[in-house]
């Protein structure tokens, strides 16, 4: 369940990944939500029905996680992708990011497009996008 609501997921190779709520009786309500939205519909009627525990290859095969390492390289792993993103990405582009995708998944082409538009013109007016292109246009290497 917890991997069905990262960002981004990391899992080691010995990690093992279900929703095994249907062998006792019980459903992966909640959870379900985000699995849908993250995997799609077929490959979660396949693991919410049968309960059916998978690896960490398979998990990432099918978009339920990022990336797979040794349990050695887990924090290193993890700190990579944290620093890179750190160093090389907008705070204000991350937060505004994750609400384009938050805010366009459930809606029509259409109205998809107009909140792009709309959360494109937000993205305008911040300071991160300001310096962000001037830094651009000047061919000057950005520091976040």
């Amino acid at each position: 369940g917890l991997a069905s609501v990262c960002d981004l997921a990391i899992a080691t190779t010995e990690s093992k990944f279900g929703y095994s709520e249907v062998k006792i009786g019980f459903i992966p309500a909640i959870v379900s939500v985000f699995l849908l939205k993250q995997i799609g519909i077929t490959k979660s009627k396949e693991l919410l029905l049968t309960g059916k525990i998978v690896s960490a290859e398979e998990a990432q095969s099918f978009g339920l996680i990022n990336k797979v390492s040794t349990k050695e390289k887990l924090e290193s792993c993890v700190m990579d992708i944290a620093q890179s993103l750190v160093k090389t990405t907008s705070a204000e582009s991350l937060k505004l990011t994750k609400e384009l995708i938050n805010g366009v998944s459930d809606k029509s082409v259409s109205e998809g497009f107009n909140w792009a538009a709309e959360m494109n013109a937000k993205a305008r007016e911040t300071k991160d996008c300001k310096k962000g292109i001037a830094a651009f246009l000047d061919k000057e290497k950005i520091k976040w």
